[in-house]
Order: structure tokens, then sequence, then C-alpha cells
């Protein structure tokens, strides 16, 4: 009986700390991804940028074309940081969102590990008793044993 219980209690064990592990490794990839997108969407930002300063920067000071190219460029500039900008909102506000969620499904998963961890000390606990008590009971036994032998033999 004893090590029944003690077997469940290791299995329980077991696969808490699977579902930790999992726990902790889907959460370090959907950040390890989010951070990816981030630099992603930046560089991308940055090379636009550039090329686009360097078409206008061509087409100021050298004078390649006409006013007008100069207003379209600073157009596609300006529009370029304002998407830039806006998509990597998007992607922050996210997954911030996402951690909310997180934290609230860890929230529930230490409470139900903690409701766990209770019940199985209260389960350790009744184990402990009976075992004490069958202890006590056969040295109960044993102790009438001899003394019943001591009666027989004087």
């Amino acid at each position: 009986m004893v090590l029944v219980v003690v077997v469940v209690v290791l299995v329980v064990v077991v696969v808490v700390v699977v579902i930790c592990v999992v726990v902790v490794v889907i959460v370090f990839v959907v950040f390890v991804v989010v951070v990816v997108l981030l630099v992603l969407v930046l560089v991308l930002v940055v090379v636009v940028l550039v090329i686009v300063l360097v078409f206008v920067v061509g087409v100021v000071f050298v004078g390649v074309a006409d006013d007008e190219v100069v207003v379209v460029a600073v157009v596609v500039v300006v529009a370029v940081v304002v998407g830039g900008g806006v998509v990597v909102v998007v992607v922050v506000v996210s997954s911030y969102q996402g951690d909310e969620d997180d934290d609230d499904n860890n929230n529930n998963y230490i409470n139900n590990n903690s409701n766990n961890d209770d019940n199985n000390n209260e389960d350790d606990d009744d184990t402990t008793t009976k075992n004490n008590t069958a202890t006590r009971q056969q040295q109960q036994h044993q102790h009438q044993q001899q003394q019943q032998q001591q009666q027989q033999h004087p």
C-alpha cells in the first residue's frame, strides 16, 4: 500500500516537472520569436530609410530630378517611418497582451500546483499516520509476546 502511494506521488511529481519544463520552453520560444520579429522589422525600417535618404540626398544635393521627386521622396520617408512605428507598436502591444495571458495561466498553474502539493502533503500525512499506527501496533504486539514468554518461562 505504501509502495503504491509512493509511486503515485513520484508520478505526479514527474508529470508536474515535465509540464513546468514544457511551459518554460514555450514561453522562451514565444519570447525569442517576438524579439526576432522586432529586430527584423527594425532592420527593414533602417534599410528602407537608408535607401530613401540616399535617394533624397542624391536628388537634393546633386539636383538629379525635379522638386516633385523631392516631395515624393520626403513623403515616402515619412510614410516608412510612420508605418514602421505602427508595426513596432502593434508587435509590442500584441506581445504584451500575450504576456498578460501567460501570467494568468502561470498563476492558475501555480495555484493548481499548490493545491496538488497540499493534497500530496495530506496524503503523505495520512500515510505517515497509518505507518506510525502500524508500527506502534507491531511494537505493542511484540511487547505482549515477550511478556507472555517471560510468564511462561520464569
